[in-house]
């Protein structure tokens, strides 16, 4: 048991010192094969981090380009509100020009009453005067 106990303290000293037969050990064991196999796993991860990269660039220009969307949506509602204060402001000269309308739509209702009382005196007083100076052109003509 003494010479098992040795060889395997040589062993493990020679794999610890020795690459070489590291290696050797490991090709016999089928390290090598699974140390090629990591390798490669190495390489995908790899390439599994670049388009990660890539992935993180596209979503930083989608926020980028949100952030720009965000922005026209603020001025979008901006010039909404002065749209909206515009039209209160028109509502409010259309309110003011239709008192307006009916106070001069009242106002020629009263002129047209006073002008049709005027005509009714006029009239009364223009046919006394027409009465009077046809009587006396006639008397002056003898009839």
């Amino acid at each position: 048991m003494l010479l098992v106990d040795a060889l395997k303290e040589e062993i493990l000293d020679l794999l610890e010192k020795d690459k070489k037969f590291r290696y050797a050990v490991a090709g016999y064991l089928g390290l090598a094969e699974i140390l090629e196999r990591m390798d490669r796993h190495e390489e995908n991860m790899e390439k599994l981090w670049e388009e990660q990269n890539k992935v993180w660039e596209e979503v930083k220009a989608l926020r980028q380009g949100q952030e720009k969307l965000w922005e026209g949506q603020e001025k979008l509602w901006e010039k909404y509100d002065q749209l909206a204060k515009g039209q209160e402001k028109l509502w409010e000269e259309v309110r003011g020009l239709r008192r307006g309308q009916d106070e001069l739509r009242k106002g020629q209702s009263d002129l047209y009453l006073g002008l049709k009382q005027l005509g009714k005196v006029v009239g009364m007083t223009l046919d006394y005067y027409t009465a009077v100076f046809v009587e006396k052109l006639l008397v002056e003509r003898g009839v």
